[in-house]
């Protein structure tokens, strides 16, 4: 079984097992799910995690007998172990420019504010949100807050 401890935002990891059932003409059909997600059918999966994947993640590898479609047959027993891979902050967030697009500053809080996302937000790739504070450097707390890309 190769499982990494640990992966690198942005860069492809290798899951693998290798099993055998005790009778020898038995077919063996796996299953990896991440964080909820299928991510394989197959006895390898390969995960290539985002520039915001950043921190600890649920791994759950089952295998089992072939049902005959390649899916584990769920009637008969099969094994499930539980993994948390950890994806290290290797794409620090980047925020994009952000340019004042209303009349020229003033003593009013009001003004319009211009944010360059890039075709299909590709400049909002390393971040999930972003909080615009007026002389504090604390994020608000209330999720309302934030500007999600």
């Amino acid at each position: 079984m190769t499982i990494p401890n640990s992966l690198a935002e942005s860069s492809a990891g290798t899951f693998s097992v290798a099993a055998t059932h005790w009778y020898y003409g038995a077919a063996i059909a796996a299953d990896w799910t991440l964080d909820s997600t299928v991510i394989s059918h197959a006895v390898s999966a390969s995960y290539t995690p985002s520039m915001n994947a950043q921190g600890s993640h649920t791994l759950v590898l089952r295998v089992g007998l072939d049902n005959g479609s390649g899916d584990i047959d769920s009637t008969k027993a099969f094994l499930v172990k539980n993994y948390t891979p950890s994806v290290q902050n290797t794409f620090p967030a980047v925020v994009p420019a952000l340019t004042l697009t209303s009349a020229s500053p003033t003593n009013s809080l009001n003004v319009t504010l211009s944010l360059a996302t890039g075709a299909s937000m590709a400049n909002c790739a390393t971040f999930s949100a972003l909080a615009l504070t007026v002389d504090t450097l604390t994020a608000p707390l209330s999720p309302a807050a934030l500007v999600t890309p």
